[in-house]
C-alpha cells in the first residue's frame, strides 16, 4: 500500500500548478479523494502567493464496498467538510487517483519543440510508444518533456492518462456536492 502525500506537498505541488498561470486567482478548493477519506484545502491568492487558509478532512467508513453507498458516503463527507469549514467559493480542482491512471516516463528521439506538438496533436506520438487499453480519444492526456539529452539524442516524456469517464463521474460527484470542478 502506497503512502498518501502529506497536506504540505500537496498544497506546494496544488500552489506550483496555480502559480504556473493556469488558473484565475480566486480562491479555488483543491480535493482529493481517496478510498478512506475525503480532503479539502482552499487556497487564497495573496499577492502573488496562495496560502492555504481552510482545511478540513473526513474518514470514509472502510467497511462500505457498495459503489453507490460509497457515493453516497462520500457526498456526506463533502458536504460535511465544506460546511464546517465555512468554505467561501465552490470553485473546486480535484485530483484524480493515481491508481485509476496511467502514468509513464517515455524515452524518444529528440525531437524539436514543432515536431513534437505535431506528433502529440496528431497522436502519433502515442499510438507509437504506448499501448492503451482503450482507444486513444476515451483519455484526458496530460504531457511535459522532463529531460532532453542532446547528446544521446533522446529525450524523456512524462505521460499522464485519465479515463474520461473517471473524470466525468469525478465531476458529476462533485457537482451533486453543488460544487464546480474548474
Amino acid at each position: 500500500m502506497s503512502k498518501l502525500p502529506k497536506l504540505a506537498d500537496l498544497t506546494t505541488w496544488f500552489s506550483g500548478v496555480l502559480n504556473q498561470g493556469k488558473a484565475q486567482r480566486i480562491p479555488v478548493i483543491g480535493i482529493d479523494i481517496s478510498h478512506n477519506k475525503v480532503r479539502m484545502g482552499q487556497l487564497t491568492s495573496h499577492g502573488d502567493r496562495w496560502i492555504l487558509s481552510k482545511y478540513g478532512a473526513k474518514s470514509i467508513d472502510p467497511s462500505v464496498v457498495n459503489e453507490e453507498a460509497l457515493e453516497m458516503e462520500t457526498l456526506r463527507a463533502l458536504n460535511q467538510i465544506y460546511r464546517e469549514g465555512r468554505f467561501t467559493t465552490d470553485k473546486v480542482a480535484v485530483s484524480i487517483p493515481i491508481n485509476t491512471a496511467i502514468v509513464k516516463v517515455i524515452n524518444i528521439p529528440l525531437l524539436k519543440d514543432n515536431e513534437l506538438k505535431q506528433a502529440v496533436d496528431n497522436g502519433s506520438l502515442w499510438e507509437s510508444t504506448i499501448h492503451l487499453p482503450s482507444e486513444l480519444s476515451e483519455y484526458a492526456i496530460f504531457w511535459q518533456v522532463v529531460r532532453r539529452d542532446e547528446a544521446k539524442n533522446e529525450m524523456s516524456v512524462l505521460f499522464v492518462a485519465s479515463k474520461r469517464s473517471q473524470i466525468d463521474r469525478m465531476v458529476e460527484l462533485l457537482a451533486k456536492a453543488g460544487l464546480d470542478a474548474l
